[in-house]
């Protein structure tokens, strides 16, 4: 049992996680007793964290001293401290806050600042536009160990935009680095890396071998080490084969992914599976299931020439006895999931919004309190209250779809034969546009009686008669007749025409 007493402690911590012994660090800071440290050291402990994945705990630690429950305290956070706890933020989601922290540092005295700021574009696969924030860190730290991590990651986002020759020079740098200093965590990715580009050259005798020293390294580490060697001589050996097997392995690899929670490789294996084996179908799923435009610039550029993509896709048969709309959010033979303040709506359009990548929970609650700050300790339950109320709505609605956690990410899971119709130019509709768009679905332009109207979508004769005055408003409703002869047409502008 490691004694917390002198800078020993923090020492010995740092030298595991330099040696890639992250299961034994963590183990230590789940130990960790507050009245143990001293107010300055907080930091110390939730940068431990956030290296070793205790995303959480590191929140919880500098929490009072960043966001402080009492306003009249006279503490003020130091920027190392707004550093870190951004730093959390962006792991488990909480990304606009995340940025807010960081404009309030100074990047002169923080150059780990950049760094954070390129995770956060990381986050986004905007892999291009890190490539400033990581050399700007690269320049102004001066730790060797912290550089180092500063360079790996430049070496990732030049791999992504296809700068391999750039990527490479620097790997084999970096490699030499590691060796000389020890520092096999940063080994086992700069060989990863390294497989990676040999792979996308089609040299697979290269990245077999760099990947054999690299498993030596990871023996006895977690399943998500073991897992990120594995998929890549999987794939290799995908691309060597052909016809049945070639799709076989592919199927394997998606399918591993899934099921161990890799989901940036759930996306990035069928996107793979999809140019390798030319299926159009699957190349268009996996764009239109994909919300991020410097991915999907990628995709564009690898697909098919022959290949198009359509405005809208259906995921699902045609066929299917329910529809929803990612536009309108409407589900179709259901009475409407509508809310008044547009939380559950909200909720419908996050959890749709990516079909490959649960959401995480800091997400979500910046998504949908984007006003508030994330708090550790509240926060949590704020987000399970507003999915209760989407799984009351739903079930009201008589919509067959539960709301699946796994761990603090959340996504929807369709019960019965229910399609999805997914669009490129996603639009966000309040509650009259949506009422306006399933009626517009119902009768198009034909006139049409109050008593006409599908069951349910208002609540009441002063539902409508609301609704109606704002239609009329806009200029989509028109009025002919009195009180119960009254009859309606709908008269949509030019950006309401096309409804799916």
């Amino acid at each position: 049992m490691v004694q917390f007493s002198g800078h020993s402690k923090f020492s010995y911590i740092e030298d595991l996680i330099r040696e890639g012994k992250i299961a034994h660090a963590r183990q230590i800071l789940k130990g960790v007793k507050r009245t143990d440290l001293r107010k300055s050291e907080f930091v110390i402990i939730a940068n431990f964290c956030f290296r070793t994945g205790l995303y959480n705990l590191g929140l919880r630690t500098l929490k009072d001293i960043v966001r402080p429950t009492n306003s009249l305290s006279n503490d003020v956070a130091r920027d190392e401290e707004k550093l870190e706890y951004a730093s959390l933020l962006n792991e488990i989601g909480a990304r606009k806050e995340a940025l807010i922290l960081l404009d309030e540092v100074d990047e002169s005295h923080q150059p780990r600042v950049h760094l954070i700021r390129a995770f956060i574009f990381f986050s986004y696969w905007r892999y291009e536009d890190s490539i400033p924030s990581l050399e700007a860190y690269i320049d102004s730290e001066e730790d060797d160990y912290r550089r180092a991590v500063g360079r790996l990651n430049l070496c990732s986002a030049l791999i992504f935009v296809s700068q391999y020759q750039r990527a490479a020079s620097e790997l084999s740098d970096l490699l030499q680095f590691c060796t000389t200093n020890k520092f096999n965590n940063l080994k086992t990715h700069i060989l990863r890396m390294r497989s990676m580009i040999f792979i996308d050259q089609s040299k697979y005798e290269e990245a077999r071998m760099s990947l054999d020293h690299c498993q030596d390294l990871i023996q006895g580490t977690t399943r998500g080490g073991s897992f990120l060697v594995r998929k890549w001589y999987k794939l290799i050996n995908a691309y060597e084969a052909s016809g049945k097997e070639r799709n076989l392995l592919f199927d394997e690899l998606i399918d591993e992914s899934y099921r161990l929670g890799f989901w940036e490789s759930y996306r990035d294996m069928s996107f793979r599976k999809a140019i390798s084996v030319e299926k159009e179908d699957l190349f268009r799923k996996v764009y239109f299931g994909t919300p991020y435009s410097s991915y999907r610039q990628v995709m564009t550029k690898k697909m098919n020439p022959a290949w198009s993509l359509p405005e809208s896709l259906l995921f699902g048969s045609p066929d299917g006895k329910w529809l929803f709309d990612t536009n309108t959010n409407i589900f179709r033979n259901s009475k409407p999931v509508l809310d008044d303040d547009g939380i559950v709506l909200k909720l419908i359009k996050l959890l749709n919004k990516d079909q490959f990548r649960p959401m995480s929970l800091g997400n979500i609650f910046n998504e949908l309190y984007s006003g508030d700050f994330y708090d550790p300790n509240s926060s949590p339950n704020r987000v399970r209250q507003s999915l209760f109320r989407l799984r009351e709505s739903l079930r009201a609605g008589g919509v067959p779809i539960e709301v699946i956690q796994e761990s603090f990410r959340y996504s929807l899971n369709f019960l019965e034969d229910i399609s999805i119709r997914a669009h490129i130019n996603e639009s966000v509709l309040n509650k009259n546009e949506l009422l306006f768009k399933e009626l517009y679905v119902q009768f198009g332009s034909k006139t049409f009686f109050r008593k006409q109207i599908r069951e349910g979508l208002f609540e009441n004769r002063m539902a409508f008669s609301r609704w109606a005055q704002w239609a009329m408003g806009e200029g989509l409703l028109k009025k002919m007749g009195q009180k119960k002869a009254s009859r309606y047409i709908l008269s949509p502008s030019k950006s309401y025409k096309k409804v799916s």
